[in-house]
């Protein structure tokens, strides 16, 4: 880990497995099939942080800001409408979406929205928080 801006920031490398569904976009990532490795958060798996410039091709280089360690707002892309004040959760494809909109299940929430979406594939923003598992 490295500090930067006070924010901690793991250096990892993409997962040679990985597809890019949103490339370039500010995505939430998950450990890969190795320690040194990231791969797109699923929505399944504990989600580590985000990056802000997403790579654009398995193997590039990763710096993923871990939500634990990170200050002020965060960039993500919704998977869908989000409200402001909401809950939000690590969805497929390393999107964020609307804890309150989603239906029953598992869900890594990983902070508050600051910034509402009215639907998929758009900028918003997000206080992260520790990830923690919330059922429904």
């Amino acid at each position: 880990m490295i500090d930067i801006s006070g924010q901690f920031v793991e250096a990892l490398i993409i997962d040679p497995s990985t597809s890019f569904p949103v490339a370039s976009k500010p995505l939430v990532f998950k450990r890969g099939s190795a320690s040194k490795y990231a791969a797109i958060a699923d929505g399944v798996n504990y989600p580590l942080g985000y990056s802000a410039y997403a790579p654009a091709i398995a193997g590039d280089p990763v710096y993923v800001t871990r939500f634990n360690a990170a200050i002020g707002a965060s960039p993500g892309i919704s998977a869908g409408v989000i409200n402001i004040d909401d809950l939000v959760y690590s969805a497929a494809n390393g999107l964020v979406a609307d804890l309150t909109l989603a239906g029953h299940g598992t869900f890594w929430v990983i902070g508050v929205a600051t910034k509402a979406a009215t639907g998929p594939n758009q900028p918003i923003t997000y206080i992260p928080c520790f990830p923690y598992s919330a059922t429904q």
